[in-house]
């Protein structure tokens, strides 16, 4: 009886003849609407799909996700009161910490919204987000007052910021939106 041939071994680690193979680029973006089809969530989706284009383009995998902090509303205020952070709440923020990219796309109105993204970077800590590429795409409206908060509390986070994405409201489409994509691309994965 003759055995069956043998394989032949594959390289010793290091050796360089196997291509290594990466993890795609994980990134989230935050959706701080009040509800599912917001505006703030189709601007958000609008975002999500410039973003992989973008990677595509410098052939890098990148897996994006899109968190909703509306359903996050309830857990946010008892973790503010009680000190009491739901499975879910802790899934989100370990999600956003392990990110290599984030975008915050805050809401076209209201305040509490805003408290929303506010407290839930609090909740991700100081530091969190250090040297992390973050995009903040506002309403022209939010850019003086609740953005501005906003930023202040990524700048504390850590974050290297890019240049932020102003926009008239979500039917806005096309260069603005592809090129804020692209400048968080290449602050992630640079060519």
């Amino acid at each position: 009886m003759t055995n069956p041939p043998r394989s032949p071994r594959p390289p010793p680690r290091g050796a360089g003849a196997t291509p290594r193979i990466l993890r795609p680029l994980s990134v989230v973006i935050l959706s701080a609407g009040e509800y599912d089809l917001s505006p703030t969530r189709v601007l958000a989706e609008k975002i999500a799909r410039a973003l992989t284009a973008s990677f595509a383009a410098r052939s890098t995998r990148a897996e994006v996700q899109v968190l909703e902090l509306h359903r996050l509303t309830v857990d946010l205020a008892q973790h503010a009161v009680l000190g009491y952070s739901s499975l879910d709440l802790r899934e989100a923020v370990a999600d956003v910490a392990a990110a290599d990219a984030l975008a915050v796309v805050a809401p076209q109105v209201g305040t509490y919204l805003t408290w929303d993204v506010d407290r839930f970077l609090e909740i991700l800590g100081d530091e969190a987000l250090s040297g992390t590429p973050v995009l903040l795409a506002t309403h022209p409206v939010l850019a003086a007052g609740a953005g501005q908060a906003i930023h202040r509390r990524l700048v504390r986070s850590g974050a290297a910021l890019v240049p932020p994405l102003v926009v008239a409201g979500h039917t806005e489409f096309g260069s603005p939106i592809d090129q804020a994509a692209a400048d968080l691309a290449t602050a992630t994965a640079p060519q």
